[in-house]
């Protein structure tokens, strides 16, 4: 057996579709399907049940899938302590993070931990919340920050960490930008920019199932992929947009007008996930740093 058989059944198991996890694998089907093949004839046991409709995992596939990502995660784990030791360092510590959750405020923590510990060598991996879960779960990873908390999963501990509100982004021309407060409700009858929505769990797709809560008929004139571009469109006066506090943290332009909203609780959390019972010494210091950071509140009508 060869680490390429645990490769390639792990993405097929998380797939559940040859055809996909060839992609995902950058190799042909046909190689993989065989693949698979001698991995169930040298185990003896059946990992999957395949149709011509569906691909569906066993138990005794399910049992191998844990194993086989603990493997994996051991061999990732050495050679990284490998790499880390020949750069001069004599610890590790490794943060998966999902798309959404605050990177100025982790980037200036990871190097505040650095200056602390010069002998830390600290990386960051960007994951989707599920491979989050499981790169905690198999140790692969010794910190996951995303915006899901998993709570109900055994071996997992996951707490909140930050909250970041949704503030309204409006021209300064804009009659609504000189008024006292407002609702979210009054807002979604202008036309609005919205951040594109990426996954489930992304806090783009937060603000949009937020926005859609409070008018259904919303009249959408742009979708953006960078808070920039939102930004330049509002100036422009085409709409309205929304986005967190984190997310404006460093933009600064004088002509948008930026506002929290009336009668809004947090909407965006940062959750932190450890393994439960499984927590390396390099990883109690920064977790003391992310737990006592207290992210400020950007003032109303300012950008800086």
């Amino acid at each position: 057996m060869e680490l390429r058989h645990l490769r390639y059944f792990v993405a097929v198991a998380e797939e559940l579709h040859f055809q996909r996890a060839a992609r995902r694998l950058h190799i042909e089907q046909s190689p993989l399907s065989r693949a698979i093949k001698d991995l169930e004839n040298k185990l003896g046991v059946r990992l999957l049940e395949r149709t011509t409709r569906s691909t569906k995992i066993t138990k005794a596939g399910q049992i191998f899938l844990m194993e086989a990502r603990r493997i994996l995660a051991s061999v990732e784990q050495a050679q990284s302590a490998i790499q880390s030791a020949a750069l001069g360092y004599s610890q590790q510590l490794r943060i998966a993070l999902t798309e959404g959750v605050p990177m100025q405020r982790v980037t200036a923590l990871v190097a505040k931990q650095r200056r602390m510990n010069e002998e830390l060598d600290i990386r960051l991996y960007e994951m989707s919340p599920t491979r989050i879960l499981q790169a905690v779960q198999s140790q692969e990873v010794d910190l996951g920050l995303a915006l899901q908390g998993f709570e109900e999963h055994p071996g997992i501990t996951s707490s909140s960490l930050w909250h970041d509100g949704l503030c309204a982004l409006l021209p300064a021309t804009h009659h609504m930008s000189r008024g006292k407060s407002f609702s979210l409700t009054e807002l979604t009858h202008y036309p609005l920019i919205l951040p594109a929505a990426r996954g489930s769990n992304s806090v783009h797709q937060q603000i949009h199932r937020l926005v859609r809560q409070h008018n259904r008929a919303v009249n959408i004139v742009q979708l953006t992929d960078s808070v920039s571009l939102m930004l330049s469109l509002v100036k422009a006066g085409l709409g309205v947009g929304f986005a967190t506090q984190a997310q404006l943290r460093g933009h600064d332009n004088p002509e948008i007008v930026v506002r929290t909203l009336d009668g809004m609780a947090p909407v965006i959390t940062t959750h932190m996930l450890h393994h439960a019972e499984h927590l390396p010494d390099t990883v109690l210091p920064f977790m003391k740093l992310l737990e006592d950071d207290e992210p400020d509140l950007l003032p109303e009508t300012s950008l800086c």
